[in-house]
């Protein structure tokens, strides 16, 4: 027998294929498609690496643990795995709402094998609540668990976007689909003791981190980096079951292109907190910032080094320049089919804002629509007459400051620019009117006007409007008024 057993030990340790334990935390019952995965996982193993097997034990471990105790359930694992499988030297979490194909723990294992890897995740996705629709349902927002140190926030800044079938570096992913090797383990349990998830704290932060960032803390304050595979996709049951093309989708633009124009200078905060909201919402095919000759350091050092949106120069330009030539660089980028959506820098946008407008907007006929920057109740798109004109109690028109343009008339139609701060918008709806066309505001793109009436100029009026007003009416002489 003791041939036997040594023979088949042999066997299942096969070349370069290191034993492997998965250890998976339930609240007590698990979802169905983590059961068939697992199950199929199993299966695959036995037929192909034998990873899991080996005589007389299986590679598994199973904690309980309550949403208050998954800090100490993982390190229970962790134990149980080093102390309780001095064969393998492989550790794999897996939450019971995840799903995966058979094959993909073979292929992380294979990967860390192949390159001494110390931690490798799955691509997995997951929704964070970032505000409340009508009636207190929540708004929430999909993203991969991708995460890369902010040193400047002292915390972890998700990523939206990922090269596909990739493994990538990150500072810290989540723990639902994380593989381990005992290296990384034995080394932090040297160092920290049993305390590999427990939560942690760095200065400048008063929130403690969750267990898994603050495992990956932990690894890499002690030179463990931590990659993902973005081929190795994992599907996340949450209220719905999360999966890359569900994720995919929800940032999907609402039309064929959608370029986002924001002219901004200066002021850094209102612009990063703009794009914050529009980078985690996704619904755009790239964002264009129109510098106007910005001059504080910490401004043009930011803009240098931000991946999130094209700069342009436009320097003494006034907005109705900017707009037109975000006008131009869409209809070069798209030949004419993209949707154009022109935004102030001081605005926050409410959830799914873009895909919102520009749906509503391509839902019906109209040639122009803002956002609903006063709160006003309904669903679909209401006609309006005339421009917000500083309004804020349901009566007022079409926002100057949150509007998007149809690609059909962004095509063809541009800004005066002998009106140079003041009017664009008067001069976009009254253009739109004599074609026979009409605009409105989308009533469930909610989006608020922070500053409220900020201009390069000052406030309320620059010294510009009276040149550009009579400008507009040199253009429009049936719409001025009496004397």
């Amino acid at each position: 027998m003791g041939d036997w057993t040594d023979r088949l030990v042999e066997v299942n340790r096969s070349a370069g294929k290191s034993k492997l334990v998965i250890a998976h935390l339930h609240p007590g019952e698990v979802s169905t498609v983590f059961e068939e995965s697992l199950v199929n996982t199993l299966n695959f193993d036995l037929a192909t690496d034998q990873r899991l097997y080996r005589p007389g034990q299986m590679g598994l471990l199973s904690v309980q643990a309550g949403a208050g105790s998954i800090a100490r359930a993982r390190n229970q694992a962790v134990a149980g795995f080093l102390d309780g499988h001095p064969d393998a030297d492989l550790l794999l979490f897996v939450d019971s709402d995840m799903g995966w194909d058979p094959q993909t723990v073979s292929r992380l294992a294979d990967q860390m094998d192949a390159n001494g890897w110390p931690i490798l995740g799955g691509l997995c996705f997951t929704h964070s609540l970032v505000g409340r629709f009508e009636g207190h349902a929540p708004a929430e927002e999909m993203h991969p668990t991708l995460y890369l140190w902010d040193e400047d926030g002292k915390g972890y800044e998700p990523q939206f976007h990922y090269p596909p079938d990739a493994v990538v570096t990150v500072g810290a992913t989540g723990g639902a689909f994380l593989m381990i090797s005992r290296r990384c383990l034995e080394e932090l349990r040297a160092a920290e003791g049993d305390d590999w998830f427990s939560p942690v704290m760095v200065e400048g932060n008063p929130r403690p981190f969750g267990e898994d960032m603050s495992f990956c803390t932990r690894a890499r304050a002690h030179g463990f980096s931590t990659r993902v595979d973005t081929g190795a996709k994992i599907v996340h049951h949450k209220s719905q079951w999360i999966t890359e093309d569900e994720y995919v989708h929800s940032r999907r633009p609402a039309s064929s292109a959608v370029t986002v124009v924001i002219p901004m200078k200066d002021r850094l905060e209102l612009t990063k907190r703009l794009l914050g909201d529009l980078r985690g919402q996704g619904g755009y095919s790239e964002i264009l910032i129109m510098d106007n000759g910005s001059t504080e350091p910490e401004t043009r050092a930011w803009l240098e080094s931000q991946q999130i949106a094209d700069v342009f120069d436009a320097t003494g330009l006034g907005i109705h320049e900017m707009w037109n030539f975000g006008l131009d660089e869409a209809f070069r980028r798209h030949g004419g089919l993209a949707d154009v959506v022109l935004l102030n820098n001081d605005l926050r946008a409410g959830p799914r804002f873009l895909r919102r407008l520009v749906g509503g907007m391509r839902s019906t006929d109209a040639s122009v629509v803002s956002g609903n920057y006063d709160g006003r109740p309904g669903v679909g798109v209401q006609p309006v007459r005339g421009i917000c004109a500083g309004r804020y109690d349901g009566s007022g028109g079409l926002a100057g400051f949150a509007f998007a343009i149809r690609a059909e008339w962004a095509g063809r139609y541009r800004f005066p620019t002998e009106c140079a701060w003041y009017f664009g918008d008067n001069d976009l709806c009254a253009s739109v009117e004599e074609a026979g066309g009409w605009y409105g505001v989308v009533l469930d793109a909610l989006v608020e006007h922070v500053d409220g009436g900020s201009n390069t100029f000052g406030s309320p009026l620059g010294p510009s409007f009276e040149a550009d007003r009579e400008a507009f009416f040199e253009r429009w002489p049936q719409l001025r008024p009496a004397a």
